[in-house]
């Protein structure tokens, strides 16, 4: 074998080496799948409740647009009575592109807890995870996929 025929094999692997490399980290780097668990809601305005540990949660989206503020209203309740004093807070996840995870702390107002957030600007599909902590209680989760239009 010559010498220019093992420099071309060593070319060749070092290249395919490099191309095996380069897809592990785009796949590793690549959208995020669409697994949101519970509901899923939009477009358009929404609103979705689920029961867990005792507590009723119920979430609601206006106008739920990506490319306007959005308010996130929810209601916390056991036995049919309001829950005051929980933290409340909301994890958006973009699911089809790779992106930072928004995070926001709800504050209470008048027995319901509340936050209006920046347009989002991304349509698709996102992951919404809201977790409520009563007061001495164990949190609960309400996750759910919303899809957001401009």
């Amino acid at each position: 074998m010559g010498r220019s025929t093992l420099e071309l094999r060593v070319t060749i692997v070092g290249v395919v080496a490099a191309f095996v490399v380069a897809v592990a980290m785009l796949a590793h780097v690549g959208p995020k799948q669409a697994h949101a668990a519970g509901p899923r809601v939009g477009p358009g305005p929404a609103s979705t409740v689920v029961e867990q540990g005792g507590y009723r949660v119920r979430v609601t989206l206006g106008p739920n647009r990506a490319s306007a503020p959005n308010r996130i209203e929810v209601d916390v309740s056991r036995g049919g009575a309001p829950v005051g004093g929980c933290a409340v807070r909301l994890e958006a996840t973009m699911l089809a592109m790779r992106m930072p995870d928004r995070g926001y702390e709800l504050v209470e107002r008048g027995g319901r807890y509340a936050l209006s957030v920046p347009p989002w600007l991304m349509p698709g599909a996102w992951e919404l995870t809201v977790t409520v902590t009563p007061p001495g209680h164990e949190a609960v989760r309400v996750a759910f996929q919303d899809e957001l239009q401009l």
